[in-house]
């Protein structure tokens, strides 16, 4: 079948179940955005600037569970960055698509060609550059695959102007439909690793659960709230993980990290966080005394102040003075005296 690079673009991210794309036009992208006119299987968003095209790309990667695209003609190829970092260090599956002066082009001083490659590489986990338009089927399934695979991140594809007009004979228009997802290909622990994980967990006295986006993405919440009313273990979720556990169950202890609220359930992973910080999650990022403290380390030298149950019900004691708030009750931690 022969087709132009565009029309290939286009049919690979309606085979993916793309059905919305983020962006705005400019002079490089007019190719695309002509094919695009015949193709009603995907609803362009149209933004105010490149920047809003990622995050809408990000929240909609979130929110569907699917890949998200956003798309940036090369004027503004620089802008989809603050975005796409966001999605990178978060762990979401985005696959930000800049278009380009023809390749080679910016070597000769062409406007607004410059090398994308070099920029996306490092806020990336692949940044991938189009030369003909015969590899788009190939590489739009590895851009995917990328993307969900191991820990998601954000996929950059180049795809010089004329790419979109070229016409190629392609044969092979076929997705991974694996790869439309995510999380995908989700990684087995060792069971022997989860038996000695089970056996600390049993054996600690000061143990606390946090909770980042992994737990959430994989649906695991309700595996959480029993895990944690087996062993009486307070439940902390960071700020991407928040939503694994109702803030209202009575082990909750809200959101922890750097951005975390209460100043007292603030207090509770750092005082314990010397005992076993089990985390769930795909990547943690805030309040450095979490980040210092160990996976799994001894508890001999180190006695309790507390028993795991009174610290749950001094908690809930204390809330009876706290703030209220509309939905939860805000707890605050003692003064000194």
């Amino acid at each position: 079948m022969r087709m132009k690079g565009a029309q290939i673009l286009l049919h690979m991210l309606k085979l993916h179940e793309i059905k919305h794309v983020f962006g705005l036009p400019g002079e490089t992208t007019l190719g695309l955005y002509r094919e695009w006119l015949k193709c009603p299987g995907i609803t362009h968003i149209l933004t105010h600037d490149e920047r809003s095209a990622a995050f809408m790309a990000e929240a909609y990667a979130k929110v569907t569970g699917k890949v998200g695209v956003s798309e940036a003609p090369s004027p503004g190829a620089g802008h989809p960055v603050p975005g796409v970092i966001e999605s990178f260090t978060g762990s979401v599956p985005t696959l930000c698509l800049t278009s380009d002066v023809p390749f080679n082009s910016d070597k000769k001083n062409m406007l607004s060609g410059f090398d994308q490659n070099s920029l996306y590489s490092a806020i990336t986990k692949e940044s991938i550059l189009v030369t003909r338009a015969k590899d788009l089927p190939f590489l739009i399934r590895r851009a995917f695959r990328v993307a969900v695979s191991g820990r998601p991140g954000a996929v950059h594809m180049r795809i010089p102007m004329d790419v979109y007009e070229e016409e190629a004979e392609v044969s092979d228009l076929y997705p991974d439909p694996c790869m439309a997802r995510w999380p995908y290909q989700r990684p087995i622990a060792d069971l022997k690793q989860v038996v000695k994980a089970i056996e600390l967990l049993a054996a600690a006295k000061r143990p606390v659960i946090v909770c980042g986006q992994g737990a959430l993405v994989s649906d695991a919440g309700d595996e959480v709230a029993a895990l944690a009313e087996m062993l009486n273990i307070p439940v902390g979720c960071t700020m991407t993980g928040k939503g694994t556990i109702s803030e209202r169950h009575p082990l909750s202890i809200r959101l922890v990290g750097a951005r975390g609220g209460d100043q007292l359930f603030q207090q509770v992973p750092s005082d314990r966080g010397s005992r076993i910080f089990y985390r769930l999650q795909y990547r943690f990022s805030g309040d450095r005394r979490l980040e210092a403290a160990p996976f799994c380390s001894g508890t001999k030298d180190h006695k309790p102040q507390h028993r795991r149950r009174g610290r749950i019900e001094q908690l809930q004691n204390r809330s009876s003075h706290g703030r209220r708030r509309k939905g939860h009750t805000e707890l605050h931690a003692p003064k000194d005296k």
